[in-house]
């Protein structure tokens, strides 16, 4: 989780720390299931339940597998290809800085560092994460079509009574995904994830002492308690190696994922809508007594069962908060 968050402001989709195809198959356009430990996990593919798709849509993975009556309608799947949406670069999250492994004699890999994507990084921030490709990218991803929109919303409750009641898979209503989108590269990346609680009482121009020895700090004080770093390779990489020579580079790691969600609201919506008085949010008991604080206007809608699709697609978008404010929040 701290790897795909701290990723998705890349804005290309929820990093998985498993990129590699997993056994139920490689990600494809169209697929459903969920992500589980860091990787998407194929239950069926939407094109795939017609006998004459193509293999790699199939998934045998499940026993039984996912059957229904009404088939995908054509032509919903339509692909926009785009050419290197991420180039041969070191991607890393605020926070994280790094500085080529060969810029000093005297530094040591601590917690919180690592040398084994061709330069060191440091997490000065909560949390941090990096993605190094070493080759290009490319990704698909599907145009918005409100007849997939209504087939999914129609079919929801089906695969995910699938998923929890014939597969008996430990999942919640909103874990089961579609895949609309994808970036895949080949097998020769890094990735790394850091959980760091340092705290900084001044900051040195020649480094962070937290997981870096060796360094001069100068009149600068830091002291700090580091958490884990955790990292991963794709099987090709070498660090400070050149990519290998291949005529048909073969593209199957998928860094990033693009995916719908459904989301069932159940009970009483309660819209809150801002105004120019005090900037918090009145008490509830406040608004159960019918008043509220100045500026800041609550209705109860009634009883709703509403089902929405949330496309997470634009993943990172920064969001206004006067929107935020404008949205439905649930009470139960």
């Amino acid at each position: 989780k701290i790897y795909s968050s701290c990723l998705s402001t890349l804005h290309e989709g929820h990093a998985l720390w498993y990129p590699e195809p997993h056994a139920s198959g490689e990600p494809q356009i169209g697929d459903v299931g969920f992500i589980r430990k860091g990787a998407f996990i194929r239950l069926f593919n939407l094109e795939g339940l017609d006998p004459s798709a193509p293999q790699k849509k199939k998934v045998v993975f499940w026993d039984p597998t996912f059957k229904t009556a009404e088939p995908l309608p054509p032509g919903v799947l339509k692909i926009d290809p785009r050419r290197r949406p991420l180039v041969p670069a070191h991607y890393r999250s605020h926070g994280v800085e790094s500085r080529q492994s060969n810029a000093s004699a005297d530094i040591s890999a601590g917690a919180n560092a690592s040398v084994t994507l061709s330069a060191e990084y440091t997490c000065k921030a909560a949390q941090g994460a990096v993605l190094a490709l070493k080759s290009e990218a490319d990704a698909e991803s599907i145009f918005d079509n409100l007849t997939l929109k209504e087939y999914i919303l129609r079919h929801h409750d089906e695969w995910y009574a699938y998923a929890r009641g014939i597969l008996r898979q430990d999942v919640k209503r909103e874990d089961i995904i579609m895949i609309i989108g994808w970036v895949k590269t080949e097998a020769d990346w890094a990735a790394a994830a850091f959980s760091n609680t340092s705290t900084s009482s001044s900051v040195s121009v020649e480094g962070h002492a937290a997981g870096v020895t060796g360094l001069s700090m100068g009149t600068s004080h830091t002291t700090s308690v580091t958490g884990p770093m955790m990292q991963r390779q794709g099987e090709n990489h070498v660090a400070n190696a050149p990519s290998p020579a291949s005529a048909v580079p073969k593209r199957d790691q998928s860094v990033l994922v693009k995916r719908y969600m459904v989301r069932k609201w159940l009970g009483v919506l309660r819209r809150i809508v801002a105004g120019a008085g005090p900037d918090r949010l009145p008490d509830p008991g406040d608004e159960r007594n019918g008043s509220t604080e100045e500026g800041i206007l609550a209705d109860e809608v009634e009883n709703t069962n509403k089902t929405e699709i949330l496309d997470l697609e634009n993943e990172g978008e920064i969001y206004d908060p006067l929107d935020v404010l404008l949205d439905y929040i649930l009470e139960v």
